[in-house]
């Protein structure tokens, strides 16, 4: 038994873990006298199961030393990868590992009412009304329960899936593979004829580096690569660019191109007016005390990419030492939904912080708000939780229960 203890991410409470002696399994130090690794146990208070760096002593097996505060197991079932509400509200998505699950509102809970066939992976995209979602490779009519289409083509990244029911017509933004580095590629697939295009539209030198963002109504796509400073992060800058499908020619063609000279574009997103909003990552802009770093906004015009706005610092004034961003989005409520180190709703106006929640997320986590923003989900690498607002209450889809919402700061 360890005589350390350990916090609670979950509900607070400090304890000295049950720790088991055992052999130690982890990476040993260089004098071979103890070794490090992770260990999971369960939190006497509420029951998480939680996991944390314990240190081992090689000779006895014994715990010496523990992380002073744990971390959230991850149950594989219940990794929730992200999450979307219906546009009722009445319906929640929410991605697991190799599949996607329905929940059902019932009151103030909610009831899994679909789940989908198993893939490898699944990388969930939005609704299409109450009947249909769309993931990165597949379709599935919920209405019928069967996913009208999907690709199975291996060693792709996508970053952007579109639908449009009218046409038939699947557009989509990946990443390839192309040894030593990737193709940033843009695709059309039109389901009525089974016809497929593919146009290389740049070189990228990670998987994850580039931003696609689909105009279905419009039927044009708007593109970001980065292009990185080796010198100075103050040289860094995206190559921006429209992109039209012509359904006529069955063809891209490439409308504007231009580049932002400032800032790494993180994600982006259309708005009503036919703008477009950007995230976008500076290095080294000191406009917060003690951060090196800033995640800010930019607004450009959806016709030529002209910048019409921009701030480089969005979101809470005071942040912990390590800033992270996880992730935007525009909110039907005429808010912006704000995820760093903390969960904020910005002004879509003056991009003002108009209210900042007290829960504080950890980085593995994902939210989502429901349409009239009365509610939002948490996805959890454990579980869903979904809270309403109004009341502070918080139900947890795996334990199917009330669970307490920790500030955790």
């Amino acid at each position: 038994m360890s005589t350390l203890s350990s916090t609670c991410p979950e509900c607070g409470a400090t304890f000295t873990p049950n720790l088991i002696e055992t052999q130690p399994v982890g990476s040993a130090n260089p004098d071979h006298t103890f070794v490090e690794g992770a260990e999971k146990f369960a939190c006497p208070e509420c029951g998480e199961w939680l996991e944390a760096q314990v240190r081992r002593e090689i000779a006895t097996g014994l715990a010496s030393q523990i992380a002073p505060i744990a971390a959230i197991a991850t149950i594989e079932a219940w990794d929730c990868r992200g999450c979307r509400f219906s546009p009722s509200g009445q319906q929640l998505a929410a991605q697991f590992g190799r599949q996607i699950q329905i929940f059902q509102r019932q009151g103030q809970q909610w009831r899994l009412t679909l789940t989908s066939p198993k893939r490898e992976i699944y990388t969930l995209i939005g609704w299409l009304g109450e009947e249909m979602l769309v993931a990165d490779d597949a379709i599935w009519d919920l209405t019928n329960d069967l996913i009208f289409w999907q690709d199975t083509q291996p060693m792709i990244f996508v970053k952007d899936t579109a639908f449009d029911p009218r046409q038939l017509l699947v557009l989509r933004g990946v990443a390839v593979e192309h040894r030593p580095h990737y193709k940033q590629i843009l695709e059309a697939y039109q389901l009525s004829t089974n016809e497929e295009i593919r146009l290389e539209i740049g070189d990228l030198r990670n998987l994850n580096d580039h931003v696609v963002c689909w105009n279905v109504e419009r039927g044009v796509s708007f593109c970001a690569r980065p292009q990185v400073s080796r010198a100075a992060a103050k040289h860094d800058s995206n190559v921006i660019e429209l992109w039209h499908y012509d359904s006529v020619t069955t063809s891209f063609q490439r409308s504007v191109a231009t580049t932002l000279e400032r800032g790494l574009i993180q994600q982006a997103w259309w708005q009503a007016d036919g703008s477009l909003l950007a995230v976008a990552w500076y290095r080294d802009v000191g406009l917060v005390p003690y951060q090196s770093h800033a995640y800010g906004l930019v607004q450009l015009d959806g016709t030529t990419l002209e910048v019409l706005r921009e701030q480089r610092w969005v979101g809470p004034q005071s942040v912990n030492s390590q800033l992270y961003f996880r992730q935007a989005a525009a909110l039907p409520t005429g808010k912006i939904l704000w995820h760093s180190n903390r969960i904020s709703l910005l002004d879509a106006d003056t991009w003002d912080v108009h209210e900042t929640l007290n829960y504080q997320p950890t980085p593995r986590e994902t939210v989502a708000f429901s349409p009239d923003g009365s509610s939002y989900a948490i996805g959890r690498p454990n579980d869903l939780i979904i809270v309403d607002r109004a009341s502070h209450r918080a139900w947890s889809l795996r334990r199917e229960r009330e669970v307490h919402l920790n500030s955790r700061g």
